[in-house]
C-alpha cells in the first residue's frame, strides 16, 4: 500500500489561498479598478472647476498646469464631502487606504498605473468638494462601498468554509478523496506516481463547490 502525503498546516494554507484566488482574485480586481475609476472621475470634476488665472476663468487642471514646477501639490488621495460624511478616496487603491494592516480585497491592493493627482499650492488635506445625498457621486460611492462590502463577506465565508472542510483531511490522498474537485489544486503537493495511484469518489460538496467555482476546467 502506497504511503500517504500528511497534509500539513502550511499546505493547507497555500490550498485555501489557491482555492479562495481562483474564485474571488478577478472579482477582487474589477473591483478595485471600479473604486479607482470612481476616484479619478471625482478628481476630475474637482480638477474642472473654473477657477481665475491670470485675470481669465479657467479649469482648475489648466491652471495648475501653467504654474512654475515645485509649484504644485501631488497627493494620491483626495478627501471629499459625501451625503454627510468625509470620504478620503485614493488613486491606486480606491475607497481603501493601502497603508491598513489588512486588505480585505485580495491580490494587489494598488492599480499602479494609476498616478497621483495635482493640488493647489496649500491645498493640504482640506475637504474640496462636497456631494449631496441624491448626488450621482453619492449614489455610485454607495453601491461601490455595498459591493465591496458583500464581495468581503464572500470571501470570508470562503476561506472559513475551504478552511475548515481541509481540517477534517489528513493526508493529501484523503482529501482528494473527500472532495475531488480540488485536487487541481491538492494534488500540487504530489509526485506524478501519487496522483495516479487516487481515486475519486462522489459526496455531497455542491454548495461549496459552487461558492469556490469548482470543479476547474482545464485548459486543452
Amino acid at each position: 500500500m502506497a504511503r500517504a502525503t500528511r497534509l500539513t498546516n502550511s499546505m493547507r494554507d497555500s490550498i485555501t489561498k489557491m482555492l479562495v484566488d481562483h474564485a474571488f482574485l478577478k472579482k477582487s480586481e474589477e473591483q478595485l479598478v471600479a473604486e479607482c475609476d470612481f476616484a479619478q472621475e471625482v478628481y476630475d470634476d474637482y480638477a474642472s472647476k473654473k477657477v481665475t488665472f491670470d485675470g481669465a476663468k479657467i479649469p482648475l487642471a489648466s491652471a495648475l498646469a501653467k504654474l512654475p514646477i515645485g509649484w504644485v501639490y501631488a497627493d494620491g488621495d483626495i478627501k471629499v464631502q459625501i451625503a454627510g460624511d468625509t470620504v478620503t478616496l485614493y488613486s491606486k487603491s480606491g475607497l481603501t487606504s493601502p497603508w491598513g494592516s489588512s486588505h480585505p480585497i485580495l491580490g494587489d491592493a494598488l492599480l499602479k498605473d494609476r498616478t497621483e493627482w495635482a493640488f493647489p499650492p496649500g491645498q493640504g488635506y482640506s475637504t474640496v468638494a462636497v456631494f449631496d445625498h441624491g448626488s450621482d457621486v453619492a449614489k455610485c460611492y454607495e453601491k461601490l462601498t455595498r459591493s465591496r462590502e458583500d464581495l468581503s463577506k464572500k470571501i470570508s465565508d470562503a476561506r472559513i468554509s475551504a478552511r475548515a472542510t481541509l481540517n477534517i483531511a489528513t493526508s493529501i490522498q484523503n482529501l482528494v478523496d473527500m472532495w475531488p474537485e480540488c485536487a487541481t489544486f491538492a494534488n500540487r503537493f504530489l509526485t506524478k506516481e501519487k496522483v495516479s495511484e487516487i481515486a475519486l469518489p462522489t459526496l455531497r460538496r455542491e454548495e461549496l463547490n459552487a461558492t469556490l467555482e469548482l470543479p476547474v476546467e482545464e485548459k486543452s
